[in-house]
């Protein structure tokens, strides 16, 4: 129990074994069990977030992000991701997430709002992961440039051509390519160069303190921006201030509570190519 609980937290050595290892590693037993059901139980549900455009804050997209209710216990995704990820249902769970999306798509009234679907490495390594997309694609009629994929850094990082492969036949198909989180991992500069990377989001980190340091991070990206040609998506932002700022460096899109908490698939249908206006100053 004290070696599992010690893997991966480098540069910790030594950890000695106590009763609160075991109930977590109990409690995390558990969860992976419940989540084997959690999608037959209907415990587990998407939600989507807003993401405007910089200038009109005109909602151009959302992202999905999963929800999983047990009974009355909320489990974070913080907490019940990586179980899945560790135990394979991530896949069968992922794939749920996409058919959800795309079935959102199918019935949203404006052709220019696409929704972003985070992808799990465990999902990339599947051999039917292509397969599934183009069938998800033609079974509900979607137009691939309406559907997003976020990846994180460390995909690119996994050692395995074949999920660069994937990735060039998703773009070539048409769908939208993001990397998420950028900044926090691998950043790899010619990773967004040779495949041509669609969207960058920087990561919530430098949004919060885009007032100190994380202003000079934001400028940074966004001159790369113009010579990879890639667009930004600026995370978190949950001012007006931290909204005026981006504006003012250039930044294409905004994602945070400022816009919008993360809403329920009917909600999508109604603000689907809305604008969202900022709160007024006090």
């Amino acid at each position: 129990i004290a070696m599992y609980a010690l893997k991966g937290k480098q540069p910790e050595r030594v950890l000695f074994y106590n009763h609160q290892l075991e109930e977590n590693l109990r409690s995390k037993v558990l969860l992976q069990e419940a989540l084997n059901n959690a999608l037959a139980r209907h415990e587990l549900r998407l939600v989507f977030q807003p993401i405007v455009d910089a200038e009109t804050f005109a909602i151009r997209s959302f992202e999905a992000l999963l929800r999983w209710k047990r009974g009355t216990q909320i489990i974070e995704p913080s907490v019940f991701i990586p179980i899945a990820e560790r135990s394979g249902q991530i896949v069968n769970i992922g794939y749920w997430v996409l058919e959800e999306a795309c079935k959102t798509l199918a019935h949203v009234p404006s052709d220019d709002t696409s929704i972003a679907v985070n992808v799990s490495i465990v999902q990339f390594q599947d051999q039917q992961f292509v397969a599934k997309i183009s069938r998800l694609l033609e079974t509900y009629h979607i137009n691939p440039g309406r559907l997003h994929i976020e990846v994180t850094e460390s995909l690119f990082h996994s050692g395995q051509s074949d999920l660069t492969e994937k990735i060039i036949w998703l773009q070539r198909k048409g769908i939208k390519i993001s990397i998420d989180d950028f900044g926090t991992g691998y950043s790899s500069l010619s990773v967004i160069q040779n495949l041509n990377i669609d969207f960058v989001k920087i990561d919530r980190s430098f949004i919060q303190k885009i007032e100190d340091k994380g202003l000079a991070i934001v400028e940074a990206v966004m001159n790369m921006s113009h010579s990879l040609n890639f667009r930004i998506i600026a995370e978190g932002v949950e001012s007006e201030e931290q909204a005026r700022l981006l504006q003012r460096c250039g930044i294409h899109y905004m994602q945070g509570f400022l816009f919008s908490q993360p809403v329920e698939m009917v909600d999508v249908f109604r603000l689907a190519g809305k604008t969202i206006p900022l709160p007024q100053a006090s």
